[in-house]
């Protein structure tokens, strides 16, 4: 409850989607994940901050805030995300600037890769080798994880221009 005190969050999912959690922090949008499938929770939280709360619980069928994800999106980290900016505007809280770190929701900072070589893996460091020192690198000064601009990243972009 304290992260939604803290700051402005976009949106609530609920414990059954957390890698949609950790793809939607990336883009820049802020998310509240309850991993402990709390629904009353959540959607009193979706009701008193008027938050979208995403779930596949049709328990809340009649709540205002919430989006259903329909079965045949469940499973499928592509078609959540299509369904929710097909269907819900969603792509309107994209914020690539904004980067989240997935673990946490922090917002990430830009810092100078060799002051941070220490935070990367090893096999990221002897894959970059000499031009370590022209890799972007965004870190999370609350929970100390660093992001990379590597392959993963490539494919996100893809996925990005897909969408827009």
């Amino acid at each position: 409850m304290d992260q939604i005190n803290n700051f402005k969050t976009d949106l609530l999912i609920d414990g059954n989607f957390g890698k949609l959690t950790k793809h939607l922090r990336f883009y820049g949008i802020s998310v509240y994940y309850n991993i402990n499938k709390d629904h009353f929770l959540l959607e009193t939280i979706a009701n008193d901050h008027k938050i979208p709360l995403i779930t596949s619980s049709k328990k809340h069928k009649n709540n205002t805030y919430c989006l259903i994800l329909p079965d045949h999106v469940k499973t499928k980290l592509i078609s959540q995300i299509d369904f929710l900016c097909e269907n819900h505007q969603i792509n309107e809280l994209f914020k690539i600037m904004n980067t989240r770190c997935g673990l946490c929701n922090n917002l990430l900072t830009i810092v100078d890769s060799e002051d941070y070589m220490n935070h990367l893996p090893s096999k990221t460091l002897k894959f970059y080798q000499e031009s370590v020192k022209n890799l972007k690198v965004w870190f999370c000064f609350q929970c100390r994880k660093s992001y990379w601009e590597g392959t993963h990243w490539n494919q996100i972009l893809q996925k990005i221009d897909k969408w827009y």
